[in-house]
């Protein structure tokens, strides 16, 4: 099922109506240390003036947070510290608070002596800013062996196989486009039937929408003419996904063709297996390897018949903390920088 979506990754979609937001692959980019952060509930340490971690740390990307003008200051250093949990931040130091003014744009209708007007007006609110430099201890970035750096595919194809590598950055996206034959690959039969990363839209080039009324989560990739495929999300009442409608438009007739991928499930709620149907018809079955919590990788098998063919095989390689650049040296407890 070749479309060729590694070439649509490269192209804007035209097709970018309001409710459709393009994942890019920048969205988790960090503006000072790029590594990556995981939200959690512990507390956040607040720095003042000259202080400094005692333990290795990043500066990692500016934060603020907002609040009313009559806020206390203590009502916005909450605030900033709850954002930097979310953002999985272990620490701010403080850059300082500021007043600022946002202004809404207000459309009114007046009459006067029997004849209607349109006044356009702007309505000033003061609020306040507080800004950081949001920090991560080096000792606690304990999460990388969950992060895929490398996936190695091995195809078979007439009784011979051949090897592949896929390389991807912290956050998922596709690093290696000098080979383009990993990259098509990965781009034609791997990404638009990862169904987690797709869950979390987070696939490079692909569009996301969550219409809240019907409660309907569906993904797309369009070239600069037309959507070349779509698909919908079909979940339980649990929330968890149960199988997802495809519509791939084929290359050479131009027809869409519907597909139906099922999601198989083990006693404890693991994905194991993925089908994928043309109507009636099983092409596929993926069958996924675990270690511990991670998905290790995967087998593909064509089915002819009861037969099962292998198509390839995938493996996940992690990051680990030797791929993190240098921290910042922290300041024993006395000494004063």
């Amino acid at each position: 099922m070749n479309k060729n979506f590694y070439l649509l990754i490269f192209l804007l979609p035209i097709f970018s109506c309001s409710n459709y937001t393009l994942h890019t692959g920048t969205e988790y980019q960090k503006s000072i240390t790029n590594i990556p952060l995981v939200p959690h509930q512990h507390n956040v340490d607040v720095y003042f003036n000259n202080d400094q971690p005692t333990q290795p740390y990043y500066k990692v990307k500016m934060i603020d947070a907002s609040g009313p003008s009559n806020a206390s200051y203590e009502a916005l250093l909450n605030t900033l510290k709850q954002e930097a949990a979310a953002a999985g931040l272990d620490g701010v130091l403080l850059l300082g608070k500021q007043q600022a003014v946002w202004y809404n744009n207000i459309s009114e209708s007046r009459t006067i002596r029997d004849t209607t007007i349109n006044i356009e007006r702007q309505e000033a609110n003061a609020y306040q800013i507080i800004s950081a430099v949001g920090l991560k201890y080096a000792g606690n970035i304990n999460y990388l062996d969950t992060i895929v750096k490398s996936t190695i595919v091995d195809i078979y194809e007439d009784g011979k196989a051949r090897k592949l590598e896929v390389l991807f950055d912290y956050y998922g996206n596709l690093l290696n486009a000098t080979d383009k034959n990993a990259a098509q690959f990965y781009a034609d039969d791997i990404a638009p039937f990862d169904i987690r990363k797709h869950d979390a839209a987070s696939v490079s080039g692909w569009e996301y929408s969550y219409d809240e009324f019907n409660r309907v989560f569906s993904f797309r990739i369009s070239n600069t003419l037309e959507v070349v495929a779509s698909a919908m999300i079909e979940r339980s009442s649990s929330g968890r996904i149960n199988a997802v409608q495809y519509k791939i438009k084929d290359p050479v007739s131009k027809r869409s063709i519907r597909y139906t991928l099922h999601c198989i499930y083990n006693l404890a709620d693991r994905l194991m297996e993925k089908q994928l149907f043309n109507k009636n018809k099983l092409l596929w079955v993926e069958k996924i390897n675990y270690h511990e919590n991670t998905i290790a990788g995967c087998s593909r098998y064509n089915t002819v018949g009861e037969t099962e063919r292998l198509v390839f095989k995938a493996d996940n390689y992690f990051f680990s903390q030797t791929d993190l650049p240098k921290p910042i040296d922290g300041v024993p407890v006395g000494i004063v920088k």
